[in-house]
């Protein structure tokens, strides 16, 4: 969610910023905002670039990067039981 509004849409990106406290406390009402904010922008995307010519690639690049971020947290191997993404 993060990086889709890093890459995509600047308030979400703040919203998650400025909510962190209520993200973390798993309060429904950001969290029902940001991920469906997500998703609208994830199908956004896809409708774009329904056969991955080029703009779709967005989507995977905090895959990449968050393997990159996980290894920097010592948590490339998982031994800590964090679920791949929860770094």
């Amino acid at each position: 969610i993060i990086k889709t509004g890093a890459i995509w849409d600047r308030k979400l990106f703040e919203v998650c910023e400025q909510r962190v406290d209520e993200i973390q406390a798993r309060e429904r009402g950001v969290l029902n905002q940001i991920v469906r904010r997500s998703v609208e922008i994830k199908a956004e995307v896809v409708t774009l670039d329904p056969k991955e010519g080029g703009l779709r690639g967005i989507l995977n690049w905090g895959h990449t990067i968050g393997h990159a971020i996980e290894g920097l947290c010592g948590m490339a191997d998982y031994a800590d039981g964090l679920l791949h993404g929860e770094c």
